[in-house]
């Protein structure tokens, strides 16, 4: 281990000289001598400020990885010989791995063995208008900087790829494409979709990343969208996790859940990019440390983040997530939305914003005072039982109630990471059927109904929607002054969602029946 107040460090050629760093260790210069070697062990960070010099060839600097994570390299100086590992979780369901090199131009031997699965990268140039055609295999020659590649592996195992430590003079865009096909696209659109991925052997932030290339990526898809999980279950995780500048969305819900804001050393994931952009922005600033083991397949105002999820046939998965944050709007917001990539074909659950037939993955919301309603689509590929939960962050004040509003039935079910909604599905995709609503317990303003009614009454999309309920009687509406917007009778065998005139603000709902009279205050938006 080398102490963190040494500023310059020589390892020399001698059987006692091979220090492990075991800690976050900042130094100014390091020589390693012929015969000596250094190794950064995983979740560890060396950072070199100055010069790195390596005499000792490929075996002299080594970045560790294992079940528990991968080092951290940070430096500046080019053609520096090294190792870097990358532990690779496998298992018998074959799963996909999207991996890149942190050397620059390695060898296809380092990610291929005699034995092993095919390797294939993704040409987004191919013209066909299926998304799922474009990939293409590799069998020799050498590794592209940036590129994002395809393994499989039915076993763990540590890839170990050696060679020079790619630095950001060796590398500072990644090249990319957007073809203009035309056509239909029955498996979604495959323009601008490039498979890229971390080229140093260090962490990068996610957010920078996405920030730093804003306006070359798709206004929908200001995103990273990786394949696979730590556990490396492609029965469960045949579907994209979702990252944006504020929170990630997991397509697995295995152990290592959603995606961080480090994208770890050898990460490859897919981008989205605009017409006329032939390069993305990877800079020296974008790196950083991790010390987590997750591997995938701006400052900001306090953010309160939510997911819910669905659970479907066959151990199907699926999760969205919001996040709740000032700078936010329900209009689409391009760097805290992101929008639904499918990679399962037998389930997806995705929402809406306002004015957009968009499927989002992710959504930023802004801060709510009492309630906020989202319209949540899910595709049933499958015949069966399909299970509405939800879970929270560390970071959530803990005051929302989560409730899933089934149109079709009239009922609201309050979802809780233990508790939910369960439905029978048929195969179909149901987009206008269930809403979530997001309720701010400490400022409910809604008074008790009486104790032998269960009504729920709330407005949406300019309906006022009655559920759980078999209220009959009078139904009169007013504004905050008292002016009358509408009054009408409500009967069991009627529609329960009677349509609400355009009207902004606080709108008076009185419920009139002989038990008595219920008022409840909402917001018509």
């Amino acid at each position: 281990m080398i102490p963190d107040a040494l500023q310059t460090c020589q390892i020399i050629g001698s059987l006692t000289n091979y220090p492990q760093i075991n800690s976050n260790v900042e130094i100014t210069k390091l020589v390693v001598e012929s015969g000596a070697s250094i190794t950064i062990n995983p979740t560890y960070s060396l950072t070199v400020t100055g010069t790195l010099t390596n005499n000792a060839g490929n075996s002299g600097v080594v970045v560790a990885s294992t079940s528990s994570g991968t080092g951290n390299l940070i430096h500046s100086t080019q053609n520096v010989a090294g190792t870097v590992k990358r532990y690779i979780a496998g298992s018998t369901s074959n799963p996909y791995h999207f991996i890149s090199s942190p050397i620059d131009g390695a060898a296809f031997s380092s990610i291929w063995s005699t034995g092993d699965y095919n390797v294939y990268w993704y040409d987004e140039t191919d013209n066909d208008v299926d998304m799922d055609v474009g990939w293409t295999r590799i069998s020799s020659g050498t590794l592209t900087n940036g590129r994002g590649y395809a393994i499989v592996g039915d076993a763990n195992k540590t890839l170990s790829i050696t060679g020079d430590l790619t630095v950001p003079d060796d590398i500072s865009t990644i090249s990319v494409s957007y073809t203009a096909t035309t056509g239909t696209y029955p498996n979604g659109d495959p323009r601008g979709w490039n498979l890229i991925g971390n080229p140093f052997p260090t962490a990068l932030t996610a957010s920078t990343f996405i920030t730093d290339n804003t306006s070359s990526l798709g206004s929908s898809w200001q995103a990273l969208y990786y394949f696979d999980d730590a556990n490396g279950d492609r029965t469960r995780t045949a579907d994209y996790s979702t990252r944006t500048t504020t929170i990630g969305a997991a397509g697995s819900g295995a152990a290592s859940g959603a995606p961080t804001d480090k994208i770890p050393v050898g990460q490859g994931f897919f981008v989205n990019v605009n017409s006329g952009v032939s390069t993305l922005s990877v800079t020296a600033a974008q790196r950083t440390t991790n010390a987590g083991s997750q591997f995938f397949i701006p400052a900001i105002d306090y953010i309160n983040n939510i997911w819910v999820y669905v659970e479907g046939p066959s151990n199907n998965y699926n999760e969205i997530a919001f996040s709740f944050l000032a700078k936010a709007t329900k209009n689409h917001d391009p760097i805290f939305d992101a929008a639904k990539l499918r990679g399962n074909p037998d389930i997806a659950l995705y929402s809406f914003v306002k004015d957009s037939d968009v499927e989002y993955v992710i959504q930023g919301r802004p801060l709510f005072k009492n309630e906020d309603i989202v319209n949540i689509g899910i595709h049933a590929g499958v015949e069966g039982e399909y299970t509405f939960k939800m879970k929270k962050s560390t970071n959530s004040s803990n005051t929302e109630n989560v409730y899933l509003i089934d149109l079709y039935k009239n009922k609201t079910t309050q979802i809780t990471n233990t508790s939910g909604y369960t439905i029978y599905l048929s195969p179909n995709e149901y987009k206008d059927r269930f809403l979530l609503k997001f309720e701010n317990k400490a400022n409910s303003n809604d008074e008790k109904l009486t104790e032998s009614s269960e009504i729920e009454v709330f407005i949406y999309n300019n309906k006022i929607h009655f559920i759980n309920t078999d209220f009959e009687g009078e139904v009169i509406v007013s504004d905050i002054l008292g002016k009358t917007l509408l009054n009408f009778n409500l009967c069991k065998t009627e529609n329960r969602n009677v349509y609400l005139p355009e009207y902004r603000g606080v709108v008076i709902v009185k419920l009139v029946d002989k038990k008595g009279i219920t008022t409840k205050k909402l917001y018509s938006r």
